[in-house]
C-alpha cells in the first residue's frame, strides 16, 4: 500500500482551483476466501481469556484451501517482556519449502507473511521461533501471541490467517 498527496497542502480548498489538494492511494486487493480451513497442529497452547493463543517455538498448521492462493499472511504479536532479550526471528516451511521469514523488534502487533508451494491445496505451515525469551514464573515455552479471531470463525479455528 502507499499513497502520495500533490497540490496545495496548507489551507487546501477543493473550490479553488489554485488551493486544491488531492490524495492518491495505491492498494493490494485481497480475494476473501470463506472456503479455507485452518487447523492448528503441534505447538499450541490452550486458549486464554477466550482472546488470545501462545505457541511454543516450534508449531504448525495445516490449511486447506478451496481454490489455488499464493501468499498467506498470520497475525500475531510479540509482548515487550519478550523482546527483552533480544530480537525475536520467525521463520516457516509450507510442506517442506522456504515460506518466509521475518524478525520482530518492537512489541506492535505483526504479520507474518509467506508463500505457498505452487499449485497447494493443502498445506502444512511449520514455523520456528527463535528467542531467547524464558518467562519469570511460567514453565512453558513461548514463542508468540496469536490473538484469536470471532467464535464464529469456525473454518480457522479463530486463527487470525488470510490468503491472497
Amino acid at each position: 500500500m502507499g499513497q502520495t498527496r500533490l497540490g496545495c497542502s496548507v489551507d487546501s480548498d477543493p473550490t479553488d482551483a489554485n488551493a486544491d489538494e488531492r490524495a492518491y492511494v495505491i492498494v493490494k486487493s485481497r480475494t476473501r476466501h470463506p472456503g479455507i480451513h485452518v487447523r492448528p497442529l503441534s505447538g499450541w497452547h490452550p486458549i486464554e481469556n477466550d482472546t488470545f493463543r501462545w505457541t511454543t517455538k516450534q508449531f504448525a498448521l495445516e490449511v486447506t484451501l478451496p481454490e489455488r492462493a499464493f501468499e498467506f499472511a498470520l497475525r500475531f504479536a510479540v509482548p515487550q517482556v519478550a523482546l527483552a532479550s533480544g530480537p525475536v526471528r520467525i521463520s516457516c516451511f509450507a510442506s517442506g519449502q522456504q515460506a518466509g521469514a521475518i524478525t520482530c523488534e518492537s512489541p506492535e502487533p505483526l504479520e507474518f507473511r509467506g508463500r505457498f508451494p505452487s499449485e497447494a491445496t493443502t498445506v502444512r505451515l511449520d514455523f520456528t521461533v527463535e528467542s531467547q525469551f524464558r518467562p519469570a514464573g511460567d514453565a512453558r515455552e513461548l514463542g508468540i501471541c496469536v490473538p484469536l479471531l470471532d467464535p464464529r470463525q469456525q473454518s480457522t479455528q479463530r486463527i487470525p490467517f488470510r490468503v491472497s
